[in-house]
């Protein structure tokens, strides 16, 4: 009996006791082996629950993975619409404006030139607004009378020239006969922008339309800027040679006199 009291006293501190000392040994008492069997119970009922937890561990970090993955899959999907939508909208807007580049281009085509100036109505944005005639103003300016009032930018740009060959009376500096010639003047085109007074949708599809049509009127302004200068080039170049051509005259008619005294001689 003392022999199992001292065995239990030194095993009475169960939870630092180690697992062989948890074993039934000879000579122990009943109660000693029931203390150890309690211990035993405890010892793996603590492993079993640590065993628990570890495996609710597992299972809460596979289901934070899980969700994790669905979120990815989730968004990945949301991006792929959405590029989708983007990519659909881009070809939407790209087929209006296309379609709209075509109308303006139908629509504003000139017709063949017939040698006559082209009067096509027309009302800048401003004049439609304002509920005015729009009156094409004069002199260099393209504007028209309300918006150079106003001096405001308008949009119906005009440019009307004419095809045709008028008589000219030059008479030479250095005084003469009068001769009459010809000058060509140049090349009739008229660009007419009649800016509808739509909806807002509209015109934004047609800025760029109308972009382009400035460009290219500002293009044509240039090329007839350069055809007149170089028609006044050629102009004066017939004046010097006429004056160039009176001196040379007058030395072959003095030469043929010349010649003529000398055969009477």
């Amino acid at each position: 009996m003392s022999s199992s009291a001292t065995c239990l006293q030194m095993i009475v501190p169960w939870e630092m006791a180690l697992p062989d000392e948890l074993e039934d040994k000879l000579g122990d008492s009943i109660a000693v082996k029931m203390a150890k069997f309690d211990k035993r119970q405890c010892c793996q009922h603590l492993a079993l629950q640590r065993e628990l937890e570890a495996e609710e561990q597992r299972k809460a970090e596979e289901a934070e993975r899980v969700h994790r993955e669905q979120e990815a899959e989730a968004r990945k999907r949301e991006e792929e619409q959405k590029i989708h939508w983007l990519e659909a909208e881009r070809k939407r807007l790209k087929e209006e404006r296309r379609q709209a580049q075509q109308a303006g281009s139908s629509s504003q085509q000139p017709p063949a030139s017939t040698g006559k100036a082209i009067d096509r109505p027309g009302r800048c944005s401003t004049c439609m607004k304002a509920g005015k005639e729009c009156k094409l103003g004069t002199g260099r300016s393209k504007s028209c009378v309300q918006c150079q009032k106003l001096k405001a930018k308008c949009d119906l740009i005009a440019w009307t020239t004419d095809m045709e060959k008028r008589p000219v009376m030059a008479t030479s500096p250095h005084g003469g006969e009068k001769q009459k010639c010809h000058r060509k003047l140049k090349a009739s085109m008229e660009v007419v922008v009649d800016v509808d007074n739509g909806d807002d949708k509209t015109m934004e599809d047609t800025l760029e339309v109308e972009s382009e049509i400035r460009m290219v009127v500002k293009l044509l302004q240039k090329n007839n800027t350069t055809i007149e200068t170089l028609a006044k080039d050629i102009w004066d170049l017939s004046g010097v040679l006429e004056e160039s051509f009176e001196p040379l005259k007058a030395v072959m008619t003095t030469l043929v006199n010349h010649a003529q005294n000398e055969e009477g001689v």
